[in-house]
């Protein structure tokens, strides 16, 4: 299956890491949103990669990369937007 405009939620490293593999093999970065609650590290990641942050509802793929004690309040703060 393929896809154009995938999120990562949650960008800490797991998150960088799986940003760092869709540059690899072609997505820009720019396609590329990212949903993250640390806005310093959120600034980080735009800066370095040229992801954004936006709706996630235009995306086609969510990948979540979030600790799995926090996994059901983040879905709980998504979820309107999936």
């Amino acid at each position: 299956m393929a896809f154009s405009r995938p999120a990562i939620i949650g960008a800490g490293i797991m998150g960088e890491a799986m940003i760092s593999a869709l540059s690899r093999v072609g997505i820009s970065g720019g396609a590329i949103t990212i949903y993250e609650k640390r806005e310093e590290r959120a600034k980080e990641l735009i800066d370095k990669y040229g992801v954004m942050r936006g709706s996630l509802s235009e995306c086609d793929v969510a990948l979540l990369a979030v600790k799995p004690q926090d996994l059901g309040a983040v879905l709980g703060e998504i979820r309107s937007e999936l």
